[in-house]
């Protein structure tokens, strides 16, 4: 065999190799990106479902939002006055009737806790007074109105001091007072 053509039969099989080389480098490139590919397309499915998640999540704590809004807007303007049942010098018929230490649900009078309205608002619903802080109805009297509440208070000088008074107020039922303190919304007491 020539020189030439041994050098021609070299230069082949170097092509050869060369080629299987590269061939067998991109199979495994190829391999190698598939399963890249797989890869990526399960977290890319991950992401997926968790951006879904978080806009559930996202319309969810919205739709929240919107229901505090809407709650915090039923607010209301109301009158606002103050007896003293348990006061010694509390008036029959004005300050009570009948037992002065029991209330008309059949509970105890309590001092800036206790507060009478009309028989349009339930008892052991809870009032949340502008300035004066957290009420809960469980009394009544004669002469309170649908928009009117009385509150209980320690003396008729303080009831006379406290006066009629036009105030914002929010009504809330055991559940909804449940509901702000569990997602910490703070319902001021007494001031």
């Amino acid at each position: 065999m020539s020189a030439q053509k041994a050098k021609k039969v070299r230069v082949r099989k170097i092509f050869f190799f060369a080629s299987v080389s590269i061939i067998f480098l991109l199979t495994i490139c190829i391999a190698h990106l598939k399963i890249s590919e797989h890869t990526l397309s399960q977290r890319l499915d991950s992401f997926t479902k968790r951006i879904e998640s978080l806009e559930k999540e996202n319309n969810s704590l919205r739709r929240e939002n919107q229901t505090l809004r809407d709650f915090f807007n039923l607010t209301t303007k109301i009158e606002v006055t103050a007896y003293a049942p348990l006061c010694p010098q509390a008036i029959t018929g004005w300050d009570y009737s009948g037992d002065p230490l029991i209330t008309a649900s059949g509970e105890e009078v309590v001092p800036w806790k206790t507060a009478a309205a009309g028989r349009n608002i339930p008892f052991g619903t809870y009032v949340l007074i502008e300035n004066i802080g957290l009420w809960r109805i469980n009394d009544r009297g004669g002469l309170i109105g649908p928009k009117n509440l009385d509150i209980a208070v320690n003396t008729t000088q303080e009831a006379r001091k406290f006066g009629r008074q036009r105030l914002q107020a929010i009504f809330l039922s055991k559940e909804q007072l449940n509901l702000l303190e569990e997602i910490n919304i703070y319902v001021p007491l007494r001031n």
